[in-house]
């Protein structure tokens, strides 16, 4: 699948709060001409590409090394390097345990936002920005995460709206709605997940659960365990069959050949991720036939 913007953080702890301002202040410090001078995008850049150098350089020393990531983050933003910066960041994902990697993700964004004018010419800067907002609603979104979804959606439309994009606007503002929906939609599987979590065995909270990340997220791993323990018989016997991978032909077309059959069946917004699930296993048995 595509590469991921963000990732859970198995590093170090942050250092405490007291000892990054006091590290920061020493680095400012020493940096003081630099930080003068860098006022075009290119300096700014220079001084990023200084500030991570020198963090590899300070592994024994977390304090240093966290403070000159995220100066050397917050800098390639301000030079307009999206990209670098997010590289940077995930570097600071892996070497410490954040507590919320979105937080840092969501403010390279902001500080990316900043550098936009209005005018055609900031349209490419401008599309990039709004398409790695919106590749991390998704990410977001896949894990349930819709607060944090919400935030990066908004800072797509701020992106739009400063660069004075009325047609990106428009576009961002339809894919926003069906996010509202669809965060909605997930405050009745938020209470199954809630019994889930005191009864694992509920089949009506397993059958819930089990239909919002199968046939509607499209994650079968998740939710195909779900629907196992669930109250439909139906799903339940799809389920198990489907864990169980046949790998004879006919088993395969005969389970392709039954979710086709769901997908009649159920409504809309559900048919075209067991359509796809029916198509997975007519591939898998195409060859062999």
């Amino acid at each position: 699948g595509p590469k991921t913007l963000w990732a859970r953080s198995l590093g170090d702890q942050v250092p405490e709060r007291g000892a990054r301002q006091e590290t920061e202040k020493r680095i400012r410090g020493i940096f003081e001409d630099e930080f003068g001078a860098a006022r075009t995008p290119e300096q700014k850049l220079t001084l990023a590409e200084e500030f991570s150098h020198q963090a590899q350089e300070t592994a024994g020393q977390p304090a240093a090394r966290f403070v000159l990531l995220r100066l050397a983050c917050e800098m390639a933003a301000e030079a307009g390097e999206l990209t670098g910066s997010l590289d940077i960041a995930d570097r600071m994902g892996r070497a410490y345990e954040l507590e919320n990697p979105l937080a840092v993700k969501a403010h390279v964004l902001s500080k990316a936002i900043g550098t936009l004018r209005a005018g055609p010419q900031e349209s490419d800067k401008t599309r990039q920005i709004v398409d790695t907002a919106m590749q991390l609603v998704d990410e977001a979104a896949a894990d349930d995460d819709f607060d944090a979804a919400g935030r990066f959606a908004k800072l797509a439309v701020s992106a739009a709206r400063k660069a004075k994009d009325t047609r990106l606007i428009r576009e961002l503002t339809i894919r926003n709605r069906a996010l509202d929906r669809l965060k909605l939609r997930f405050a009745a599987i938020k209470k199954a997940l809630d019994v889930l979590a005191e009864n694992a065995a509920d089949p009506e909270a397993n059958l819930t659960a089990g239909r919002w990340y199968c046939l509607e997220k499209g994650n079968w791993k998740k939710g195909l365990p779900l629907l196992v323990k669930g109250s439909d018989w139906t799903l339940t016997d799809l389920a198990r069959r489907d864990i169980a991978s046949p790998n004879a032909p006919n088993g395969q077309l005969k389970l392709a050949d039954d979710w086709s059959d769901l997908a009649e069946k159920e409504k809309s917004s559900a048919k075209s991720t067991i359509r796809a699930q029916a198509a997975h296993w007519y591939g898998e048995a195409l060859p062999k036939l």
